[in-house]
């Protein structure tokens, strides 16, 4: 099951959207989890301008202040929380490594125990 790109997405926001609610990830997204799935697509989105932003910048953990005194780059404190959501998200939604592993052991149907001669009743 596709779901429908929300009508506020456009650009990159819609092509995130696409490829999440593709055919290929509909074993993990239900229609339940469109909220979810928005809330994903703009963290990830958010995230990825502030990658851009900290490697236009030189990647610089510390920049110098005014008085050139070392600083934590401001842009960093974002950028983690944006990590944390997307992260938190992609692991409810089944898109983590661990969570697809999970997934597969409840969709995969289990082997039906093959009857040896020994197991027959006479």
């Amino acid at each position: 099951m596709e779901l429908k790109c929300p009508k506020e997405f456009t650009g990159t926001l819609k092509k995130l959207w696409k490829y999440y609610a593709s055919k290929e990830n509909s074993e993990q997204i239900q229609k339940e989890d469109y909220q979810m799935l928005k809330q994903f697509i703009v963290a990830t989105y958010q995230y990825n301008l502030l990658l851009d932003k900290f490697r236009v910048g030189g990647y610089n953990v510390f920049i110098d202040d005014k008085k050139g005194i070392p600083q934590e780059n401001p842009i960093l404190k974002p950028m983690r929380d944006a990590e944390k959501r997307v992260t938190a998200l992609a692991t409810e939604l089944g898109f983590s490594p661990n969570a697809r592993k999970k997934l597969k052991k409840i969709v995969e149907p289990k082997k039906p125990k093959v009857l040896e001669e020994d197991d027959l009743c006479d």
